[in-house]
């Protein structure tokens, strides 16, 4: 955007050196109106290359048929996650530019993680490296000794779990939102629809049968949201990712859940711009990204010395 206006000034400064030169007041005018309208779609469509990339990325896992890979030299491997995911050398790079560049950290089994920096410094893209969404990076990500690229995508994807800001729900039952019409028992259904706060939802005669329209229209935000995190906590997986898993959801309510997240028999990997007192500082470890590298801290230490962003 910065460089879209330099160029603009430059054209208004060659305007005003055409202009001492005698030239046409009319035929600059129309210049520089030429200019602008073609430089401003350029300011709006170039932050969205990321967000196009990231969605080719899933829209190719989704489209594949079952048992294909987008890399056809993975070997397949099954995903065991017990001990520590080792991150070594790790760079990635959009068109822009580079946002990470030889970032080590590790991820130990059990551990629960923050990801911290201010906006635009990678936290969303180092969320998709470590699941898989992103696999064209320098650099190793290694699990237990497996490397990332040779683990199959279906196996992982069987084993981790997400919540998302934004969440799609199907016009079906609150039942089949949480289940994805995976086969899990109703108790274990119903237990995670407690855990993310929806009994609000099942107070009708229909419980967990109850209707939802197409995306979740007949439901608030914050009810769409704890849709999500129903879906992660009953699926019992190895890592959860959180991507601002609260953002929707008041401050009862969200400290309720982030309570919940920390909670969990696994590991959690979260990005939450929101600070909750007396919680928040409870995950294990902060991944702060800062010039692009990843800085790792105590969560104790990280908000007890730095400025929460």
């Amino acid at each position: 955007m910065f460089a879209s206006y330099i160029i603009l000034v430059g054209v208004v400064v060659y305007v005003g050196i055409k202009m001492a030169n005698g030239g046409n007041l009319g035929i600059q005018m129309i210049t520089v109106q030429l200019c602008s309208s073609l430089i401003f779609p350029l300011v709006e469509i170039l932050p969205r290359f990321n967000v196009i990339k990231s969605s080719k990325r899933i829209f190719d896992k989704i489209t594949r048929k079952e048992g294909c890979s987008v890399n056809e030299n993975k070997e397949g491997l099954t995903f065991d996650f017990n001990q520590v995911i080792e991150v070594k050398d790790l760079s990635f790079s959009y068109e822009a530019g580079k946002i990470l560049e030889e970032a080590q950290f590790t991820i130990e089994a059990g551990k629960k993680y923050l990801i911290k920096g201010v906006s635009g410094a990678g936290k969303s893209t180092l969320m998709k490296l470590l699941s898989m969404i992103y696999d064209d990076y320098e650099g190793s990500i290694v699990v237990d000794g497996k490397d990332y690229k040779a683990i199959g995508e279906s196996d992982f994807n069987n084993q981790v779990a997400f919540v998302y800001q934004d969440v799609f729900l199907f016009e079906d039952t609150i039942h089949n939102n949480i289940s994805l019409y995976k086969d899990i028992p109703t108790q274990k259904v119903l237990e995670a629809a407690h855990k993310a706060g929806l009994d609000d939802l099942l107070e009708g005669k229909d419980g967990l049968e109850t209707m939802l329209l197409e995306n979740g229209k007949n439901l608030s935000g914050g009810q769409r949201q704890r849709i999500s995190i129903a879906r992660a906590l009953a699926k019992n997986a190895k890592i959860l990712f959180v991507d601002e898993g609260t953002s929707a959801l008041n401050e009862e309510m969200g400290r309720k859940i982030e309570q919940e997240l920390l909670g969990l028999d696994c590991t959690v990997v979260a990005i939450s711009h929101r600070y909750y007192e007396g919680i928040t500082q409870e995950y294990d470890y902060v991944l702060e990204l800062k010039n692009r590298k990843v800085h790792t801290y105590s969560a104790k230490d990280y908000f007890g010395e730095v400025v929460v962003c």
